[in-house]
């Protein structure tokens, strides 16, 4: 999910995002495996310009195909920041741009599709809260809308001293879909994120809580780094 999270002017994050998924049968897929990139560069400390991208190879009904499922573009805008102290802070930025189409093998929609959200963070002593709105416009298929909030504990140190390399922290996310047709997924996640100054690296599990009409996911773990600034 977004965070209102900016790089500083000139500067550069990348987000690299491994999944592999099982689904139950029987359904339009059983497994898949993907990757993401996210690239944020800023052009101002509050504008930020995303480009996002996904492959996937996916396995159902005897066949499998594989392709880039979309690439995004992004402007990200932040417009509230109040800090309240040397480390706690609330920010939040609104998101807007398109979904450019896919390639056709892994039969994704073949039209450009609006995005337009808002994600919110708060950073207070050892406790992170996150929250998203976002919507996607199809041509020819139901709109989507994702709605979901995360919360992060950080586990050690206890307080930052000057000589602290990094952090862990214990992660809990709930992430929901829902179309304009009707359609739902509800799913949890639980994970671990260790953020050095300079890179991160986390690693999820991720099940599902309810569906109605999407792929019935059974779990899908996730991996990443990052790369900050």
């Amino acid at each position: 999910m977004d965070a209102a999270t900016h790089p500083a002017q000139g500067q550069s994050y990348v987000r690299v995002l491994g999944y592999a998924a099982e689904y139950d049968d029987p359904g339009p897929e059983t497994r898949r495996q993907s990757m993401g990139l996210k690239l944020a560069h800023g052009l101002r400390s509050s504008t930020a310009l995303v480009v996002e991208s996904e492959w996937a190879r996916r396995e159902g009904g005897g066949e499998t195909d594989s392709g880039f499922v979309r690439a995004g573009l992004l402007l990200k805008q932040r417009f509230l920041r109040r800090d309240l102290g040397p480390l706690d802070t609330w920010r939040a930025s609104v998101l807007a741009g398109a979904d450019l189409p896919g390639d056709e093998m892994v039969r994704e929609a073949a039209h450009v599709s609006p995005r337009l959200g808002v994600a919110t963070t708060a950073i207070l002593g050892r406790h992170g809260l996150n929250g998203q709105i976002d919507w996607t416009g199809r041509t020819g298929e139901d709109d989507r809308f994702r709605l979901n909030g995360s919360y992060l504990y950080r586990l050690a140190p206890a307080t930052y001293a000057v000589d602290s390399r990094g952090a862990w922290y214990a992660v809990a996310e709930w992430l929901n879909e829902v179309t304009t047709g009707g359609d739902l997924r509800s799913d949890a996640v639980t994970g671990l994120l260790y953020e050095a100054r300079n890179w991160a690296a986390e690693v999820g599990l991720r099940l599902p809580l309810a569906q109605d009409g999407l792929p019935e996911l059974r779990q899908e773990v996730v991996v990443g780094l990052r790369w900050l600034p």
